[in-house]
């Protein structure tokens, strides 16, 4: 249910009130839409930050240059994570009907 949530609730004299809540984050995040929702998630939060920790992470083991890991997982990171942005919104999605 989109907008105002709202749970009955009883008062000092017994009489049934409403008590109304603000939007849930899942909805503001479907109130904002999917391309959002999967720029903002996937491709930010989780390819770009991915692709930086793998890089570094990688440069520790390997012990090759960090800007060819850099460049080679802020490619591939960003485009995994579209595909999860894509899933995570079908998953939020499924989860609010």
């Amino acid at each position: 249910m989109l907008g105002f949530a709202s749970r009955n609730y009883s008062d000092a004299n017994g009489d049934e009130k409403m008590k109304i809540k603000p939007n849930s984050n899942k909805e503001n995040i479907i109130e904002k839409g999917m391309w959002h929702y999967v720029f903002f998630h996937g491709v930010l939060r989780f390819g770009v930050t991915g692709g930086i920790l793998v890089a570094i992470i990688n440069m520790f083991i390997v012990h090759t240059n960090l800007w060819l890991h850099i460049i080679t997982d802020l490619v591939a990171f960003p485009l995994l994570g579209v595909l999860w942005g894509i899933s995570m919104w079908g998953f939020i999605k499924g989860k609010m009907k």
